[in-house]
C-alpha cells in the first residue's frame, strides 16, 4: 500500500502522540529494564529466587490510530472541537481510523516484580502488522478489531 503524503503525515502525527504518551508513562512509572520490541521472553538474575534465571514474558500493547482530518491549511490533526480550523472553513479526511498500528513490549518478573518496558514504540500499518496477540489492544476500532478501549480476549 503507498500512502500519500498527507497520511504519511497523519502517521507521523500519530507516531509522535503515541510516543509521547509512552515517554510520560516510562517517566511516571520507570521501568527497571528495556524490553526491545522484537523479544517475547527476556531472562534476568531474579533476587527473589536467589538470582536464578526467571523468565518475563514480554506482552505487546497495540494501539490503533484514530481518524485524522487535513485542514484547508494543510495541518494535520485529530477531529475535534477547534479543528478543522473556523478560518479555513473545513477540511477533509486525511487517514481513516485504524489505517496505523503504535505498539511496545511490557512484562512484569512474577517474582519479583522488576517491570520491562520498551523506550521506543514501532509505528506500523494496521492492515500489514495487526497485532500479535488480542490481551491488550487499546486505542479505536481497527480494521479487524471492533472493541474500544482495553479489551481482554
Amino acid at each position: 500500500m503507498s500512502l500519500d503524503s498527507v497520511q504519511k503525515k497523519a502517521g507521523r502525527a500519530f507516531k509522535d502522540a503515541e510516543q509521547a504518551g509512552l515517554d510520560d508513562l516510562n517517566k511516571q512509572h520507570p521501568a527497571g529494564g528495556i524490553a526491545l520490541p522484537f523479544h517475547r521472553v527476556l531472562r534476568h538474575e531474579c533476587p527473589e529466587r536467589k538470582n536464578a534465571s526467571v523468565g518475563i514474558v514480554l506482552h505487546e500493547v497495540y494501539e490503533y490510530s484514530p481518524e485524522y482530518w487535513v485542514c484547508y491549511c494543510s495541518e494535520v490533526h485529530v477531529l475535534n472541537a477547534s479543528f478543522p480550523h473556523d478560518d479555513c472553513d473545513g477540511g477533509r479526511v486525511a487517514a481513516e481510523a485504524g489505517l496505523f498500528g503504535f505498539y511496545y513490549k511490557h512484562g512484569t518478573c512474577p517474582q519479583c516484580g522488576l517491570i520491562l518496558r520498551s523506550e521506543r514504540g514501532q509505528l506500523v500499518l494496521a492492515a500489514a502488522r495487526p497485532p500479535a496477540e488480542r490481551t491488550r489492544v487499546g486505542g479505536q476500532a481497527g480494521p479487524h478489531d471492533h472493541h474500544s478501549g482495553v479489551a481482554r480476549a
